[in-house]
């Protein structure tokens, strides 16, 4: 597959409250700039809560799914989730304290550290919907959700759209109908390639997550405490962003954050090129991953607006998105777009993932076939039979094929999609 050119992460999104956080890790320690922000995307998330929405088809609100990915020994990646923890638990210890800036008794976003089922994590969900899921290990989660018994993958899916989770279960009755729920996972390309297959991303789960891909760009043997000076900044300019959001929400309860006339038309442009992206792509995996991007986009749009603004967050001034704040959100997408690829790359080297793969695509295509059919336009010369036997027995296990007779078959829910390959970016 031809390689995309690489890009940097851009200046640009060290933009309004975002920039008060970047010493915290950046240049402190090894922790790649990339996750450093997406981190703090996170937390301006998790404090905005369901107090702001987009008009986007639907009302949609600005809870992020990000995914950080880098190699295992340099990139740190529990620093950023490590971060997002101290900071989310600061503001809300400040939050209850009566003579802070950010006083809010209500203020509560409980830290999800495992997911172990579906119901699980529902049972971890006040009842005010809340919830920020930190996984370090992302893939097991993941591992879990396979198998049509598992409710992890539409529990989290529904929490990505913020619709119902929860069902009547023997163990448990509960739902949460208005869920807000912001989740930083982290991986790294060998757990990957060990773990993950074809299905995983196609499910539909995978694509909802913005990904970050990062490395350590120079060694800091002694990495330095944090700076005193650094952090009260950063916690004053939270307690403020959370007593902005608190009277907003006083004026004007939910509030829409709309786009100026010059911002949707440059959205317009943005939009059909990511559409237009999709439309030249000819490997599926890479499809999976991105179609969903133009509405993470959004979300980010909104929250950069909101950074850019924490300042004269008050009831006297409205929030919107202006051109500035959506040329800063293209050039995030189109590093996502390349950590996507950088993901994607490590799906499927393993040799009976593989054969899962060409297994798929061919049931895909073809449909319905029977097991020596199947092998005749699978296996080649280099396919041993006891890898292709295996490959069926894992994708049976995971439900994603089943058998009638001797007649092999892709699970109900396959979708069956032609595609292309991306060849441009969002700004150029």
């Amino acid at each position: 597959m031809t390689q995309r050119k690489s890009i940097s992460f851009p200046k640009e999104a060290w933009c309004g409250l975002m920039e008060q956080f970047k010493d915290l890790l950046v240049g402190r320690t090894e922790c790649p700039e990339p996750f450093a922000w997406a981190a703090f995307l996170s937390v301006i998330s998790t404090i905005a809560g369901k107090n702001f929405y987009i008009n986007y088809g639907r009302k949609t609100r600005l809870n992020t799914f990000i995914l950080l990915v880098g190699e295992a020994n340099d990139s740190h990646k529990g620093l950023a989730i490590d971060m997002v923890e101290k900071l989310i638990n600061v503001i809300e210890d400040e939050s209850k304290k009566p003579d802070s800036i950010s006083y809010n008794p209500d203020f509560h976003r409980p830290l999800i550290k495992t997911i172990d089922s579906g119901e699980g994590l529902v049972e971890k969900i006040p009842d005010s919907g809340y919830g920020v899921i930190l996984l370090p290990e992302f893939v097991s989660a993941i591992k879990k959700s396979r198998g049509e018994t598992s409710t992890i993958e539409s529990t989290l899916i529904n929490a990505y759209d913020c619709e119902e989770i929860g069902r009547a279960t023997v163990k448990s009755k509960r739902r949460i109908k208005d869920p807000y729920i912001c989740f930083l996972g982290a991986t790294n390309p060998g757990i990957v390639n060990s773990s993950l297959k074809y299905c995983d991303v196609d499910s539909g789960l995978l694509g909802r997550f913005m990904i970050f891909y990062g490395k350590r760009e120079k060694l800091i043997p002694l990495p330095k405490p944090i700076n005193e000076e650094s952090w009260k900044k950063a916690i004053n300019s939270l307690s403020w962003f959370l007593m902005g959001i608190k009277k907003f929400y006083s004026k004007y309860g939910e509030y829409e954050i709309k786009l100026s006339d010059e911002a949707e038309k440059y959205w317009e442009k943005i939009y059909k090129q990511i559409q237009e992206n999709l439309e030249n792509m000819d490997d599926p995996l890479e499809m999976e991953l991105l179609k969903r991007l133009h509405l993470n986009l959004i979300k980010t749009a909104g929250l950069i607006s909101l950074s850019r603004n924490c300042g004269i967050l008050d009831i006297t001034n409205k929030v919107t998105i202006d051109k500035d704040d959506l040329y800063i959100t293209a050039l995030i997408g189109n590093y996502a777009a390349q950590s996507a690829e950088h993901l994607r790359e490590s799906i499927g080297k393993n040799q009976s993932r593989k054969v899962e793969d060409k297994i798929y695509n061919c049931l895909r295509k073809n449909g319905p076939l029977s097991k020596r059919e199947l092998q005749q336009k699978v296996r080649g010369k280099d396919i041993d039979s006891r890898v292709f036997n295996q490959a069926l027995k894992e994708m049976s296990d995971a439900q994603v094929i089943s058998f009638d007779g001797d007649v092999i078959s892709l699970y109900p829910d396959s979708t069956d999609q032609q595609f292309n390959k991306p060849e441009s970016e969002l700004v150029k």
